[in-house]
């Protein structure tokens, strides 16, 4: 059995307008497509060598190896996502069509202690809570509650295109003094939600999110891991059901 799999564009062609990338000595032959300032260039690859991706823009390059999905994002762009074979995907990128990029990391997940305590919202399996869930599976989706510790805000002031990001304080039972901190991110959609609830500092909120962790290199090289959790819904705010919050969605 090879070590990959071929990619698969066709929902990709069918979507967008592709153009063929020369032949890759290594990584068989590719596909090109354009997204703003954004270039992203998708290689086949072949049973022996992992389909493999390249994002240029105007000051960076980013490349992605071991890329196991393409597809378009809805909102215009594209959703990459990378995972060795038989494993969960460890990476992902999603660019919009005006050539935005959100990157997320995954490394392999610590040893688990999950929560048994779960919930169906919307026909999903969620985790009832996250105190007790350390070493998170990848991607898991997570129902939190806890109070706004500052309105959210762009994670770059000069950009009105990007994330919104809060930190969300969950109680911790245990220790009534010392609250779990959440770092939240919303893009497109939940963006646009989370904007329009004008959250201030002291909002108690119940939020349902994408929890994944990924490593920060700092100016000593030392590595830092860090949990950041991508916005889904906000259920309810300070008691308000979801019925009442659909005038945002």
């Amino acid at each position: 059995m090879g070590s990959s799999q071929p990619l698969d564009t066709t929902l990709l062609r069918e979507t967008y307008k592709a153009q063929p990338l020369e032949p890759h000595e290594k990584y068989g032959g590719g596909e090109v497509y354009r997204f703003g300032a954004a270039i992203v260039e998708l290689y086949i690859g072949h049973d022996d060598v992992p389909p493999l991706a390249r994002l240029r823009l105007p000051d960076e390059l980013l490349v992605l190896r071991h890329v196991s999905e393409v597809k378009p994002n809805g909102d215009g762009g594209v959703l990459i996502e990378c995972a060795r074979r038989g494993q969960k995907s460890h990476a992902s990128v999603s660019v919009s069509r005006r050539g935005e990029l959100a990157h997320i990391y995954t490394p392999p997940p610590d040893d688990m202690k999950l929560s048994e305590r779960q919930a169906r919202i919307a026909g999903r399996d969620v985790t009832q809570t996250s105190i007790d869930t350390e070493g998170t599976p990848e991607g898991i989706r997570v129902e939190i509650q806890g109070t706004v510790n500052a309105a959210p805000r762009l994670v770059d002031a000069k950009n009105q295109r990007s994330p919104l990001m809060f930190f969300l304080l969950e109680a911790n039972p245990s220790e009534p003094d010392k609250p779990v901190t959440h770092e939240i991110w919303a893009i497109n959609r939940p963006k646009q939600e989370l904007k329009a609830l004008k959250l201030v500092k002291g909002n108690v909120i119940k939020v349902i999110c994408y929890r994944h962790t990924y490593d920060v290199e700092l100016e000593s090289h030392d590595k830092v891991k860090f949990i950041r959790h991508n916005l889904v819904k906000v259920l309810a705010v300070e008691g308000r059901s979801a019925k009442r919050l659909r005038s945002v969605e």
